[in-house]
């Protein structure tokens, strides 16, 4: 009994670490999104009548990768949490 009590904040420590780590990786993928962000506004301001279907698919992109990397990001700090949380119920 007094092992568990001295190891409640292991699930503690496992959720920060994780937070890091995953905040870390949404960095990582959205970095081409930044790159995206800028070469469409450049496009935008140097090229845009004769570059206009490939400006609108690239905005897309950008959008979408944003989208979907956030959406992962949030239901990964989700299920951290979960699970942090049913360990320190335990």
């Amino acid at each position: 009994m007094a092992a568990d009590n001295e190891e409640w904040w292991k699930p503690i420590v496992e959720f920060l670490v994780h937070s890091f780590c995953g905040t870390a990786v949404f960095v990582i993928i959205y970095v081409p999104g930044i790159g995206l962000h800028l070469g469409v506004h450049w496009l935008v301001e140097k090229l845009w009548n004769s570059l206009a279907p490939l400006i609108v698919v690239m905005a897309l992109m950008e959008y979408a990768l944003l989208t979907v990397d956030t959406f992962l990001y949030v239901m990964f700090l989700f299920t951290t949490t979960r699970k942090a949380y049913r360990k320190l119920q335990l």
